[in-house]
């Protein structure tokens, strides 16, 4: 699904292009952006009601579409003064509407001159922030991006409602980390998206350990660096030796110190982000079933 972060890039991104300098055009005119739209396949009645209720004003119809509200309004409205409220089938129509509005916009923006390096700045930012929710341009077309099958913004639900389940102590922590190594993503900032993934995992490391300690009556554990917290996890039973080794392993080829020849930081920072978004995952069930066994070796 797309995100509320998306369609806040989406409407600086529009508001930058539609924005109209002393003695100047805009870079993107409503009318243009609107013939775009149409000729995109966007239902004339959806342009017709942005305009004559919105005004054309981003920051009320863009999450508006986000929500189903628009396409509920235009599509079910019975003329009797209340507002439907929208259906699954509405906030699909919202989320495909907002997929086209979005291309549109990163088209525009990536076929300025070289020397309007802004919008084509916000245009990078949309597309990695969708990333994010699970989608990429491909061919111009925004589709769900998936790895082997996989769907990478239900893989990252299922790990935070995994989380959220075991209810570590340190529950927000882990949910700062993880809103930052979003935005540091987003942002381009690829030594601090990788540093902040890490420290989302590292999160999660202690979390499950203090979590062992209150619940399974586990001795309290004095955290220091992360290879001593693994060891102690292989002590507890949670993990294997080999497991242990595997995690830091990992831990050393994902570092952002040091060179990686061949492999461009942003690429780093995603691969990054996929692999432990699957370590995490991992580790959470298998605490799953330590904390079934009795917090007793499996």
């Amino acid at each position: 699904m797309i995100s509320q972060r998306s369609v806040g890039r989406l409407q600086r991104l529009l508001t930058m292009l539609m924005a109209r300098p002393p003695q100047t055009l805009p870079l993107l005119s409503w009318p243009e952006y609107r013939t775009q739209l149409y000729e995109e396949g966007v239902d004339v009645h959806i342009l017709d009601h942005i305009e004559s209720e919105y005004q054309s004003r981003l920051s009320r119809f863009l999450p508006n579409l986000h929500n189903g509200f628009i396409p509920a309004y235009v599509y079910h409205n019975t003329g009797l003064g209340s507002q439907p409220a929208p259906n699954q089938k509405d906030l699909v129509r919202g989320q495909a509407l907002l997929a086209v509005f979005m291309r549109v916009a990163i088209q525009h923006a990536e076929d300025l001159p070289e020397h309007l390096p802004e919008p084509k700045a916000l245009a990078n930012e949309l597309i990695r922030s969708l990333e994010i929710d699970g989608y990429e341009l491909v061919g111009g077309k925004l589709v769900p991006a998936t790895l082997k099958g996989m769907k990478l913004d239900e893989e990252d639900d299922f790990l935070i409602r995994l989380i959220r389940a075991l209810q570590p102590p340190n529950l927000d922590v882990i949910r700062h980390h993880h809103k930052e190594a979003d935005e540091t993503f987003v942002n381009g900032n690829w030594g601090s998206a990788s540093s902040e993934t890490r420290n989302f995992f590292v999160a999660v490391l202690r979390g499950l350990r203090e979590a062992a300690t209150s619940r399974g009556g586990l001795p309290v554990f004095t955290f220091g660096n992360e290879k001593g917290l693994m060891e102690n996890y292989v002590k507890i039973g949670l993990l294997t030796e080999e497991e242990k080794e595997a995690i830091l392993k990992l831990w050393v080829l994902l570092s952002y110190s040091g060179s990686h020849v061949g492999i461009q930081p942003q690429h780093r920072a995603r691969l990054t982000r996929l692999l432990f978004l699957g370590l995490t995952q991992w580790l959470c069930l298998k605490f799953i079933a330590f904390e079934k066994n009795g917090f007793k070796p499996l």
